[in-house]
């Protein structure tokens, strides 16, 4: 059984097709079809799904294998009379998809002992890898880690791509902005203009920025 009901465009191209490939494999045990109810929330008769994905392990630290961010209200509003409601988290690793189907009252529990952002009320969620066994806060959910290994597909090497122009992108960036901010600051942007360098994932970006013109900013 296959699904195209993950469409969320916050996720990218490689977290909609991770997505739809471990929504796929829940249908298949579930022996229904999934339904789509807002975002990445879906259901199927009798169970609510809510995903979260992590389209790359690149950026996570040694030890974690799954982040994100959620408040004690996020949970709150996927309750349901009937249905379970399980959260689905999702990390694309290589040719490798790892997913954990961890129940709802399992998460509300760790969110309950978890410190929120100052800036917010959400709580950065981390699942550990430690020993072969994977937790979320102090719960071991080794018992609900599952995997898919990808078929590199067209479709899905193309939105790899994609996201990985986008991550060095970003990364350029900030670092030739930075460089332009410090010469600003030293006074050492010519007629001539600055040359910056930088490197990102192994190769180096180096040329000369010269000014344009000045532009107004207003308040």
């Amino acid at each position: 059984m296959t699904t195209r009901v993950w469409i969320d465009n916050r996720t990218g191209p490689v977290g909609r097709i991770a997505g739809n490939l471990v929504l796929g494999r829940i249908q298949q045990l579930e022996g229904e079809k999934i339904s789509k109810d807002r975002g990445t929330v879906f259901s199927t008769s009798d169970k609510t799904f809510v995903g979260r994905v992590c389209a790359t392990d690149e950026y996570l630290q040694p030890g974690v294998v799954h982040f994100c961010n959620m408040s004690p209200r996020q949970t709150k509003n996927v309750e349901t009379d009937k249905k379970s409601v399980h959260f689905i988290f999702i990390t694309i690793s290589g040719n490798i998809i790892h997913y954990w189907i961890v129940p709802k009252k399992t998460v509300e529990e760790v969110l309950e002992n978890a410190s929120p952002k100052p800036s917010s009320k959400t709580c950065h969620l981390r699942i550990m890898e430690k020993d072969e066994q994977f937790f979320l806060g102090d719960k071991n959910i080794t018992q609900y880690h599952q995997t898919i290994r990808i078929k590199k597909s067209r479709a899905f090497r193309s939105a790899a791509a994609q996201r990985l122009s986008r991550s060095t992108a970003q990364r350029l960036s900030r670092s030739v902005a930075a460089q332009i901010a410090s010469a600003k600051q030293n006074g050492t942007i010519g007629k001539n203009g600055i040359t910056v360098a930088t490197v990102v994932n192994g190769q180096k970006f180096e040329g000369v920025l010269t000014p344009t013109k000045e532009i107004a900013v207003t308040a």
